[in-house]
């Protein structure tokens, strides 16, 4: 994801990954710290979150219900 983030940034700008591959929700306040080694010309910030833990159920699509409401 990171390479598609710079190929759409304009000359100088810059883009900077501190993901962990694999993570979940609960360790995303564990995460929040890792935002110091930020730049400080840091502009924007953008979260993704919930992912592995929706891989990690995926299972429950395929189970049968008797309803759907």
């Amino acid at each position: 994801m990171i390479a598609q983030v710079r190929a759409k940034l304009p000359a100088g700008d810059e883009a900077t990954l501190l993901a962990i591959d694999g993570s979940i929700n609960t360790d995303v306040a564990a995460q929040v710290k890792r935002l110091t080694k930020l730049t400080p010309s840091a502009t924007h910030l953008f979260i993704s979150s919930g992912g592995n833990d929706a891989l990690q159920n995926s299972n429950v699509f395929f189970v049968p219900v008797q309803h759907v409401g």
